[in-house]
């Protein structure tokens, strides 16, 4: 099976689709809007969103 870059950036996206449908309201869904543009930020600078998110929880 052939693989392609942009199927594989968009695989989270989609995989996580059904999940966000139970984000429980519409403020929920917001909040994890806002941590996946956290995770995703983090990801392309090459910073470990765990533990940049603890840092951050903490202060």
């Amino acid at each position: 099976m052939l693989e392609y870059p942009a199927e594989n950036m968009l695989r989270p996206i989609v995989l996580g689709r059904k999940n966000w449908l139970f984000a429980g309201s519409e403020g929920g869904g917001k909040h994890l809007a806002t941590l996946q543009s956290f995770a995703a930020t983090c990801k392309a600078n090459n910073v470990n969103f765990r533990a940049w998110l603890e840092d951050v929880l903490l202060r």
